[in-house]
C-alpha cells in the first residue's frame, strides 16, 4: 500500500530537455493512489485484522461473491452491496465441524472500497454525492451483517427466500423450443427459435452442425501442444438448461449472533470500513423490529413469528426504543501509514473483539 500512497520518499530530478526543464521521478512509488489495484488494499486490510482476531480463535472468511452480498428486502427484492466484503468468523470448538470447514458467526464485517473522489468542486463538504453513496454502502453492509446474524435458530428452507422462487422462468420449460434430441431437425428447430428470441446472441452459430452429434468433439478438444481445450456447452443446450439462482445462505456457515444478549431486542453491528489508506470502525445499532420490517414487511415493528428474532420484535415496546431509527457511530479515520494511528486502530479492533467474545 505504501508503494502507491506514501509520499514521504518522493523525489524529483530536474534535467534540461530541448531547452525546457523536465522532472524525472526517482521515488519509491509505483504509481499514484488511484492507480493502486484493489487487491492490494484488500490483502493489506485482511493481514492487519488477522493479527487482532487470531487470539480470539477467529479468522477472516473469504470475500463474499455477488450472490452472498445481496441485502434482502420485502416482496422478494434484493440489493447487491458493491465492493469487497468479508467477515470475521469464529472457528468452532467441535472438531468434526472444524474439519468440514464450518465457521460460526459472523462477528464483524470488513468492507473495502476503491473510491478516491467523493465530491466535486461545487459540492460542500459532507454533501457530496459520492460521500452519501459511500455512507449508504456502509449502512447496507451493516444491515446485511445484521440479517446474517439474525438467522440464528431459523430454518434455512423457510427463511431463505431464494430469488425467483415460484417464478415461471424457474419451474416452467422455456417456450418456443422443440424437444432436445440427437437429431439434426431438433437442433435446427432450437437454433431457429433462439435466433427469433435472442437475435444477435446466436450470431456465428451454425444450424445443423453434425460435429457435435457424431462425437468428434473429443478429437477436436486437443490443441497442437497436446493439452485439452475447455469444452463449451452449445448455446442451444445452455438456453434449455433451467437452473435456479445461487442460494443466499453460505453452505458452511453456522449463523450465530455472537456477542448479542439473548434477551436483547436489538443487535450491535460492527464494520471495519477501508478507504484509500485509512480504516474506520462503524457501529450500527439495529433493532430486531427494523430488521424484520425491511426483510418481511411487517409494519409497526411487529414480527411475523418466524424465528427467535421476530418473537423478540413482537415484544418490543415502542415507548422504550424507537425501532424505526438506526443509531450509527463511527470512529475517526485511522491512517495506516502512521504508526500511532495503526496502533490505535488495532486497539479499537481488539476492544470490539473482546466485547463480542465477552
Amino acid at each position: 500500500m505504501a508503494e502507491y500512497w506514501d509520499t514521504s520518499q518522493d523525489n524529483y530530478i530536474r534535467s534540461p530537455s530541448d531547452g525546457e526543464a523536465a522532472e524525472t521521478y526517482t521515488g519509491r512509488r509505483y504509481g499514484s493512489g488511484n492507480q493502486m489495484p484493489a487487491q492490494v488494499r484488500e490483502n493489506a486490510i485482511a493481514a492487519f485484522l488477522e493479527i487482532c482476531i487470531w487470539p480470539f480463535q477467529c479468522t477472516i472468511q473469504k470475500p463474499w461473491h455477488a450472490v452472498l452480498r445481496k441485502l434482502q428486502f420485502q416482496n422478494d427484492r434484493y440489493f447487491t452491496i458493491p465492493g469487497f466484503l468479508s467477515t470475521a468468523c469464529r472457528n468452532p470448538t467441535d472438531r468434526q465441524k472444524s474439519r468440514q470447514g464450518i465457521l460460526e458467526g459472523p462477528l464483524l464485517g470488513v468492507q473495502c472500497r476503491n473510491a478516491t473522489t467523493f465530491r466535486t468542486a461545487n459540492e460542500p463538504v459532507g454533501c457530496g454525492r459520492e460521500e452519501l453513496m459511500n455512507l449508504l454502502f456502509e449502512i447496507g453492509a451493516a444491515l446485511l451483517l445484521a440479517q446474517k446474524r439474525g438467522r440464528e435458530g431459523k430454518i434455512k428452507e423457510q427463511e431463505e427466500g431464494m430469488e425467483g422462487k415460484d417464478k415461471f422462468w424457474i419451474d416452467k420449460r422455456r417456450r418456443h423450443l422443440g424437444e432436445v434430441g440427437g437429431g439434426k431437425q431438433d437442433r435446427e428447430t432450437n437454433a431457429r427459435a433462439l435466433k427469433e428470441i435472442g437475435g444477435d446472441a446466436m450470431e456465428g452459430v451454425e444450424m445443423g452442425n453434425d460435429q457435435q452429434k457424431d462425437g468428434n468433439e473429443d478429437r477436436g478438444n486437443e490443441s497442437s501442444n497436446g493439452s485439452r481445450k475447455r469444452k463449451h456447452k452449445p448455446l442451444t443446450q445452455a438456453y434449455l438448461d433451467l437452473k435456479p439462482p445461487e442460494p443466499l445462505w453460505e453452505p458452511k456457515m453456522d449463523y450465530k449472533a455472537i456477542g448479542k444478549r439473548t434477551d436483547s431486542a436489538s443487535d450491535d453491528i460492527f464494520l471495519v470500513s477501508a478507504l484509500n489508506h485509512h480504516v474506520s470502525i462503524l457501529h450500527v445499532h439495529v433493532p430486531d423490529a427494523y430488521l424484520d420490517f425491511i426483510t418481511h414487511g411487517n409494519g409497526n415493528g411487529m414480527g411475523s413469528g418466524k424465528g427467535k428474532g421476530n418473537n423478540q420484535a413482537q415484544q418490543l415496546d415502542p415507548s422504550k426504543e424507537e425501532w424505526w431509527i438506526l443509531e450509527v457511530k463511527r470512529s475517526k479515520w485511522y491512517d495506516l501509514l502512521v504508526p500511532e494511528d495503526r496502533a490505535e486502530a488495532m486497539r479499537g479492533v481488539w476492544g470490539v473483539m473482546a466485547w463480542l467474545k465477552r
